[in-house]
């Protein structure tokens, strides 16, 4: 086993400002990931609750499209028995 000499760099001076930079570089790409993410999040948000909206929409949208069949075909009925009756 070898022991660590202290006395002796690590890195060339040259090396480790590269290091640095491309650290730095990376930490800066991160934080613009972490904002794109919280953007894309709240994005998400609000699609699902425009989902939710339209969902109830189609709801009541079927629950017309039902009473208005169940109209329609009384109507259709009192059509035909007068059409009958001529």
């Amino acid at each position: 086993m070898s022991e660590f000499a202290g006395s002796k760099n690590i890195f060339e001076q040259s090396n480790y400002e590269n290091r640095v930079k491309i650290e730095a570089e990376m930490m800066v790409a991160l934080e613009g990931l972490k904002e794109a993410v919280t953007y894309l999040s709240f994005d998400v948000q609000e699609v699902q609750a425009r989902i939710d909206i339209s969902k109830d929409m189609i709801g009541l949208n079927h629950e017309k499209v039902y009473d208005n069949f169940k109209n329609l075909e009384g109507d259709y009925g009192q059509a035909l028995s007068r059409s009958h009756q001529l």
